[in-house]
């Protein structure tokens, strides 16, 4: 997570840089400065993310395991013909 802050800390640097020199004006830069504009903003809300799963999703609302390859299976678990007949009901209440 210290890496996602030092990123972003340089590209607000070298953002600082091309506005100071007047770069972005130039033909031959203004792609690399609206790069550094999208890569900054792509950076900034991967790291808001980090800091909200952090501090304020508790754990039993993360799905799956936060760690390895088990990052990436999920499972969903169904309770009997109960949830089933709960979930039909509330469609066909729905409905009317």
């Amino acid at each position: 997570m210290l890496s996602l802050v030092f990123c972003f800390v340089a590209l607000v640097v070298v953002l600082w840089a091309f506005i100071r020199r007047c770069l972005y004006k130039e033909r031959n830069w203004k792609y690399l400065f609206l790069a550094v504009i999208f890569f900054a903003i792509w950076n900034a809300n991967v790291l808001i993310g980090r800091i909200a799963e952090a501090l304020w999703i508790e754990k039993s609302q993360v799905i799956g395991n936060t760690e390895g390859w088990q990052y990436f299976t999920r499972q969903i678990t169904i309770e009997g013909a109960e949830y089933f007949l709960s979930m039909v009901m509330r469609t066909r209440s729905n409905k009317f």
